[in-house]
């Protein structure tokens, strides 16, 4: 049961990281003649992005191997990721905008969700 719990953390965001890497994966390997791949605020909110789940992945694996101190010291690499990827994200938001009408029920409620995700994280 303790190795369950050791490792629960560590295969769980190693397993997000895959499946951003597998959802993105046009973009970073098949078709990377698109054009949001040379617009800058695509690859800076996919920067962004990717060091996010990279420092998930990171953090728990440090808990996991009982090394907090960094864990700890890297939490402030966090909150900048955390800020940067809310201001990227909006960033984008106000980029796209359309009006409200034209937007699909899926993206009116993702924009609802960015502001409980910068509030949670």
């Amino acid at each position: 049961m303790e190795a369950i719990r050791r490792y629960y953390f560590p295969v769980a965001s190693f397993l997000l990281l895959a499946l951003t890497v597998a959802a993105f994966s046009d973009n970073l390997f098949t078709d990377t003649g698109q054009s949001s791949n040379s617009d800058p605020k695509f690859i800076i909110h996919g920067m962004l992005c990717g060091a996010w789940m990279i420092l998930l992945f990171t953090q728990s694996c440090l808990v996991s191997a009982d090394n907090v101190r960094l864990h700890r010291k890297l939490g402030a690499v966090g909150i900048a990721i955390a800020i940067g990827v809310t201001l990227s994200t909006i960033w984008l938001f106000v980029a796209a905008w359309n009006g409200w009408a034209a937007m699909s029920p899926e993206v009116k409620a993702n924009r609802f969700l960015l502001p409980s995700y910068s509030l949670f994280v």
